[in-house]
């Protein structure tokens, strides 16, 4: 057996070397790990195990896919376990990280929308203010078709005449 390969629960898995983890690659595991609420702190989970490793296999996709990084499910537990036991001043900092992040995000959306808003305001100002017309007639004044009153044009006031023909 090579030393690229390690026996991994019955399972065969490639042994990934360790290097020192960026401070984004931290601040991703955490924002993820927060969302998921890896540590079931918001909640009692059924087969809380199965629930955290899949969570942790989505963290290194993650890294893997963002910054082509190979990272165990060990390291990163490992990792994760550090920084709350032992490094909480470097955890805070990248919780206070990812909440300006959030916060910058929602601004950002919601003056997009502003400017969505205003732009689609902008188009009905140039149109002309559509005009709902109610000509009140007495039912007996007009012959009828059908029970709907028939108006001849030189019955409507001249005002009306004008708006309804353009």
């Amino acid at each position: 057996m090579s030393d690229e390969w390690v026996a991994d629960g019955g399972r065969r898995s490639r042994r990934v070397k360790a290097s020192a983890m960026t401070f984004q690659e931290m601040t991703d595991m955490v924002q993820v790990l927060d969302e998921k609420d890896y540590d079931g702190r918001l909640a009692n989970y059924t087969r809380p195990n199965t629930r955290k490793d899949k969570i942790m296999e989505k963290v290194v996709r993650r890294l893997r896919r963002r910054y082509s990084v190979e990272r165990s499910k060990d390291q990163l537990r490992k990792r994760w376990s550090d920084l709350k036991h032992r490094e909480e001043e470097q955890l805070r900092k990248i919780r206070k990280i990812i909440k300006k992040n959030k916060k910058r995000e929602r601004a950002a959306e919601e003056q997009q929308a502003n400017a969505e808003d205003a732009a689609g305001q902008g188009e009905h100002e140039s149109q002309e203010p559509s005009v709902d017309i109610k000509v009140e007639c007495e039912e007996s004044s007009y012959p009828t078709e059908d029970n709907i009153p028939v108006i001849k044009m030189e019955d409507i006031p001249l005002c009306l005449q004008e708006i309804s023909s353009t």
